[in-house]
């Protein structure tokens, strides 16, 4: 998630504060149902995946939701205090096959509406931010809005507005966590003048994925490499500038399947990506005393396994050009698991880390300005995913930010969070 480090910053009402806690006792006081763990920002789903089952189902489907944060900074930090924010979203896909005869063809819409504090800006001042659902304006939009064709050999083409991270640098078993940093790594979520077509903005993409093997898969995208305007952060904008250039992504991965299974527990995928435009060095001046160009590329690598359908296991590394991108290098692991073990196989509980390094530019760059930089910004979660019905769930969450920023000068932060997600499809 690409979050600016100034936003919209607002202090909490007395009514918002009450009425967010008489919601809360209602909910809990909701009775309680089976529901199964699903992803937790924007999408239950990727964006193939969603269009192949609406392509078997209704002419419409839709979904609507909101989520809510509640953010702590116990202890460390910039200050000690209190954040909310919250995320509502409307999305719908209709099949153009069921309801107008073309073939493999659907039409999927997303609009979101985002408001709250900056957690991260405001109290922590860590780089890869606590909370997925940050973002720097207080604002509605269209996010995604595309049109995709499936073809019966598992190839598929889309294109629109397009939320990249919904199908590249993607691991699902990493998904219920909350950290940003565990949808997209650091590594690539910093790049570009205003993110690289993810969360809270997006551009306009073409997308192509294949099938080499019942096994393999091959995606590539194009992308405007300027999502939205970065100088207006709300509402929607398509920046078509002839200088902006492009973003250019490419992913191969492997599908893992136990024995006798019809569906992927698990994969190991390999991308990379470019930008075919230049950007300012961070630490080099020319002859003239203005910043030199260089070129903004990087790779990844992921890996996740499911065990029995209880336990998921993940690994991901990135890398990006450290001339012009202030963290060149991006580590997570995790775990999660079904709440068997307390009777409750619906619920989720996970631990994870992820782990980012400044790169030597921006570290000669801070110490010429006398703000020597850590070796890393450190990042620990715990999470436990109450699912209440198949509706609504509760999602208390605790993590430790170590170096925050990998800046010298603030202390190590222990931040508390609770997100209220309620959903309703059709």
């Amino acid at each position: 998630m690409k979050t600016k480090f100034q936003g919209l910053n607002k202090k909490s009402s007395p009514t918002f504060r009450s009425g967010t806690a008489a919601l809360l006792v209602s909910l809990i006081s909701t009775q309680v149902l089976a529901a199964d763990p699903s992803p937790d920002l924007v999408k239950s789903e990727t964006a193939q995946e969603q269009a192949e089952q609406n392509s078997k189902s209704k002419t419409l489907t839709w979904e609507a939701g909101y989520l809510m944060d509640l953010v702590r900074n116990l202890s460390g930090g910039r200050e000690v205090g209190s954040s909310q924010l919250g995320l509502g979203f409307l999305r719908g896909t209709y099949n153009l096959e069921k309801g107008l005869g073309a073939s493999g063809t659907s039409f999927y819409v997303h609009l979101q509406a985002t408001h709250g504090d900056d957690p991260s800006a405001k109290l922590i001042g860590d780089a890869q931010v606590v909370t997925n659902a940050e973002a720097a304006a207080n604002t509605g939009k269209v996010y995604e809005a595309y049109l995709s064709k499936k073809w019966a050999n598992e190839t598929s083409l889309l294109f629109g507005l397009y939320d990249l991270n919904s199908e590249f640098y993607f691991t699902e078993s990493s998904s219920p966590f909350l950290n940003a940093s565990f949808g997209i790594g650091k590594d690539f979520s910093q790049t570009g003048l205003n993110g690289p077509s993810i969360f809270p903005t997006t551009s306009l993409a073409l997308r192509l994925l294949t099938k080499l093997t019942p096994n393999t898969y091959l995606q590539a995208a194009v992308l405007d490499a300027s999502a939205g305007d970065p100088d207006e952060p709300h509402g929607t904008h398509v920046n078509l500038a002839g200088d902006d250039g492009a973003l250019l992504v490419v992913e191969a991965g492997y599908e893992l399947k136990s024995s006798g299974a019809t569906s992927p527990d698990g994969k190991i995928a390999l991308g990379a990506w470019r930008y075919t435009r230049t950007f300012d060095h961070l630490s080099s001046l020319s002859a003239s005393g203005e910043s030199e160009k260089a070129p903004s590329y990087g790779s990844y690598l992921l890996a996740e396994k499911s065990f029995s359908g209880l336990y998921k296991l993940f690994m991901r590394a990135g890398y990006a050009s450290e001339e012009v991108n202030a963290f060149n290098l991006d580590l997570a692991a995790g775990a999660t698991s079904a709440a068997h073990f307390i009777g409750r196989p619906q619920d989720l509980l996970g631990v994870a880390f992820t782990m980012v390094t400044p790169g030597a530019s921006f570290r000669a760059s801070q110490e010429a300005l006398g703000e020597p930089l850590t070796p890393a910004e450190w990042a620990f979660e715990l999470t436990y995913r109450w699912n209440i019905n198949d509706m609504i769930s509760l999602q208390p969450d605790l993590q430790y930010i170590q170096n925050p920023g990998a800046l010298s000068n603030l202390p190590s932060a222990l931040v508390g969070l609770l997100r209220l997600k309620v959903t309703y499809s059709n």
